[in-house]
């Protein structure tokens, strides 16, 4: 089982710039190499990321405290929530997991 610290440190691979991330879906569409933090996450490690997105909402709120998502009963609906977000920006979502990966 791979740690927070890990999946993050994949994200951010799967992911290592703004041209690699997409709002709205959880990729860009077959032969598009942009993902969403869940769609990317879903490339690193299944099932479910649980633990993983009760950790990025956790600095996502300490980061970004007015920042309000609409939360559904999974945690996995922040991390959509948050990367859909309009305010949400690539740079937002890269501070996010480098906390995550520093551990």
């Amino acid at each position: 089982m791979k740690t927070i610290s890990e999946v993050a440190q994949g994200v951010l691979e799967v992911m290592p710039g703004a041209r690699f991330w997409v709002k709205g879906s959880y990729s860009g569409g077959l032969g598009d190499e942009r993902h969403c933090v869940e769609g990317a996450r879903r490339l690193v490690v299944l099932p479910a990321g649980g633990q993983f997105a009760e950790a990025f909402q956790r600095v996502a709120s300490e980061q970004f405290p007015g920042r309000h998502i609409k939360l559904r009963k999974d945690p996995v609906s922040y991390v959509v929530g948050f990367n859909d977000h309009p305010d949400t920006r690539y740079a937002d979502v890269r501070l996010i997991l480098e906390k995550l990966a520093a551990g």
